[in-house]
C-alpha cells in the first residue's frame, strides 16, 4: 500500500526522504559495530592472532561508512562533523 502512494511524482520528495533517513539508519548501526569491533582490536585480553584476523573485517567496515557518508552527502544532506563523529539524529 505504502509503495503505492510513494509511486505518486507528488510524492518524489517523500521518497528522497525515506531514502535517506535508511542511510542515516544504516550509518548509525555501523558505527555502533565500529566502535564495538575497534574495542575488540585494542583490547590486550584478546590474542593478537585473533585481532590481526579481524583486522581486514575492520578495514571493510569503515569503507562500508566512507560509502555510506558519500550517499548520504550525494542524497542532498550536508553533513556535520558531529554527525560524522556520533551519528544522526533519527
Amino acid at each position: 500500500m505504502v509503495e503505492k502512494i510513494l509511486d505518486f511524482p507528488a510524492n518524489e520528495g517523500l521518497k528522497k526522504a525515506l531514502a535517506l533517513r535508511r542511510l542515516k539508519s544504516e550509518y548509525n548501526g555501523l558505527l555502533i559495530e565500529e566502535k564495538g569491533l575497534e574495542l575488540y582490536l585494542d583490547d590486550a585480553a584478546v590474542p593478537l592472532t585473533e585481532r590481526e584476523a579481524r583486522q581486514g573485517e575492520f578495514k571493510d567496515l569503515l569503507l562500508r561508512i566512507n560509502r555510506l557518508l558519500t550517499d548520504i552527502a550525494r542524497a542532498g544532506h550536508y553533513l556535520k562533523s558531529e554527525e560524522i563523529r556520533s551519528g544522526f539524529d533519527l
